[in-house]
């Protein structure tokens, strides 16, 4: 789970998050390509969105308490053959103009 995530604070700019999951331990680096084909990977656990607001305009966003986002990981550690404590979650966004970066 990615906890408190205030909603003015994402610059107007929403999200799309996806999570993997590896051994901990092992070496990880962004999947290449674009962010369709992630989802065929084997360690791919799932994604999100967040959304990113209206900025001051938008008096729901001004009221709205910070959020959680919640991803179902278990499916891809039984896939993995991992318990939670052996596993590491690796998450990258793409924000709404098709720019990736880690989180």
């Amino acid at each position: 789970a990615f906890l408190k995530i205030p909603v003015m604070e994402t610059a107007e700019i929403s999200y799309m998050m996806h999570v993997f999951v590896l051994k901990r331990g092992d070496a990880w680096a962004a999947p290449s390509g674009a962010p369709e084909s992630w989802e065929t990977m084997e360690n791919y656990a799932g994604s999100a969105a967040m959304f990113g607001g209206k900025g001051a305009s938008c008096i729901n966003c001004l009221d709205r308490q910070p959020f959680n986002v919640l991803v179902e990981v278990q499916d891809a550690l039984r896939k993995l053959g991992l318990q939670r404590t052996e596993a590491a979650v690796k998450a990258l966004c793409v924000d709404d103009r098709g720019q990736i970066m880690p989180v």
